[in-house]
């Protein structure tokens, strides 16, 4: 980016308690089986309602804006299921094929004011903002989205480079440094921006406020539930990755079979909102197990080099079993090194939106672990999220804010189709597939007006 100065001098030292609270969708379910440690992350959102079971538990509640209808799994092995309440009326306007992404689609979904957009004269100059890249899904996101650029370049629709700003630390990025980004790049004449949030609800304003200057912005892998103007990229591979696993485990009796599960938990970075309701899905899908008990909660940061530190402290002061990790991907490959290294057997746990290199690991000792997890690569969303953008800069018009993909589910039985084989569990490349496999042309029609991807990209 060509000044970035600006947004530096506003950064604050640590992220704030506020945003650090906040959260798009709350999940408030009753306890099924023995008592959990840990129930205050379960109800996150205070405006949420929820109603009530047969066995005083809650069921389903309601989330920011309009409202999303949320039924927690009653049985061990069954997903979160969400229905829209659609105030807008767009779902009706999509093809069956792609309507059937949103029950896994945990937030409000709305119209958009680019579905009138009439488009904009090309080449365009394209912006990019991400938090620090710590992990191998975020590495190939950034180098894919370079590559898009470069395609798209090659066939005239953008112009100079990615103006890019991807802040530098962990321990000092805030959201303020992102919405001063977004602000400074609109400020530098860029058409459309691509944002990798670390929150976006926090975000919001300066996302709307790029929006009313005519420069949409492209979430890549979050949401912002309260934008009008945001495009929500989302794929929802978490929620299903936890309840496949659960029933795998289930149907092979080592989980819900009246003995005691010991959990532990791995969340991601606080405060972004993806991570806030993957965090409540794993909670619900857990309480329809009988047994899962929570013994703690490490933070790994969404990078696995944190994660691997972090569970071997935790091992180190809790002696006993863990039979089962909750976690949130991009963060296996630090769980099974800390268990390895610690001289203890790999837990089972969920193993969605992992690396090339925790995927390796798994193909070669699948006759010893057993999991599920529905993958997709950074660059699959590079190619995909780059596409939605340059048809919303062309005027194709999406027909609503809410874009939601599903994601391949992973077996042991396919494992060595996704698997690179003879790789280290820190290699940082992607799983295999092709690059259109979130969305190809045909599929990313359903979601917009016109057709077709500009230049025949």
């Amino acid at each position: 980016m060509r000044s970035r100065s600006s947004g530096r001098a506003r950064a604050r030292a640590q992220q704030t308690a506020a945003v650090a609270g906040m959260a798009a969708v709350a999940i408030l379910i009753g306890a099924c089986g023995s008592a959990r440690t840990s129930d205050s992350a379960a109800s996150a959102d205070s405006g949420a309602a929820a109603s009530t079971t047969a066995d005083g538990g809650s069921s389903t509640a309601r989330t920011v804006g309009s409202g999303v209808t949320v039924t927690a799994p009653t049985q061990c092995g069954d997903n979160v299921v969400y229905r829209q309440s659609d105030p807008d009326s767009v779902l009706a306007t999509l093809p069956d094929e792609t309507r059937a992404n949103y029950t896994i689609y945990p937030y409000d979904v709305r119209a958009s004011p680019w579905t009138r957009f009439a488009g904009r004269r090309g080449p365009w100059k394209i912006g990019y903002i991400n938090f620090p890249v710590n992990n191998p899904w975020q590495v190939n996101l950034s180098s894919g989205l370079k590559d898009q650029f470069a395609q798209a370049k090659a066939k005239g629709l953008v112009t100079g480079d990615l103006d890019t700003y991807i802040q530098p630390s962990t321990a000092t990025a805030t959201p303020e440094q992102q919405s001063a980004a977004i602000e400074q790049m609109v400020k530098a004449g860029v058409d459309g921006i691509l944002l990798h949030p670390l929150n976006a609800i926090a975000e919001t304003k300066a996302i709307d406020d790029a929006g009313k200057a005519g420069v949409p912005i492209v979430l890549t892998g979050d949401a912002a539930p309260n934008s009008t103007y945001a495009l929500n990229m989302f794929v929802m591979n978490q929620s299903p990755s936890y309840a496949d696993t659960l029933r795998l485990l289930k149907d092979q009796g080592k989980v819900d079979n009246g003995r005691t599960i010991n959990v532990l938990d791995v969340r991601g970075i606080p405060g972004n909102t993806a991570e806030q309701t993957y965090h409540n899905e794993g909670q619900a899908t857990m309480r329809a197990c009988r047994g899962m008990k929570e013994i703690g909660t490490v933070w790994g940061q969404w990078n696995p080099a944190s994660t691997k530190t972090e569970v071997l402290k935790f091992i180190a002061s809790h002696p006993g079993n863990i039979d089962f990790v909750m976690q949130q991907g991009s963060m296996s490959a630090g769980v099974i090194q800390a268990f390895e290294q610690a001289g203890k057997p790999v837990p089972p746990m969920p193993m969605g939106g992992t690396s090339g290199g925790d995927l390796a690991w798994w193909a070669a000792n699948k006759d010893r672990f057993s999991a599920a997890g529905a993958q997709y690569g950074g660059k699959q969303v590079a190619y995909t999220a780059m596409r939605i953008l340059l048809r919303t800069l062309a005027g194709n018009g999406p027909k609503l804010r809410d874009l939601a993909f599903p994601a391949p589910m992973v077996t042991n039985d396919n494992i060595d189709e996704f698997a690179t084989p003879g790789k280290d569990v820190t290699w940082i490349g992607d799983p295999r597939g092709p690059l259109d496999a979130l969305a190809d042309t045909s599929r990313l029609d359903g979601y917009f007006s016109k057709p077709g991807n500009p230049g025949g990209m």
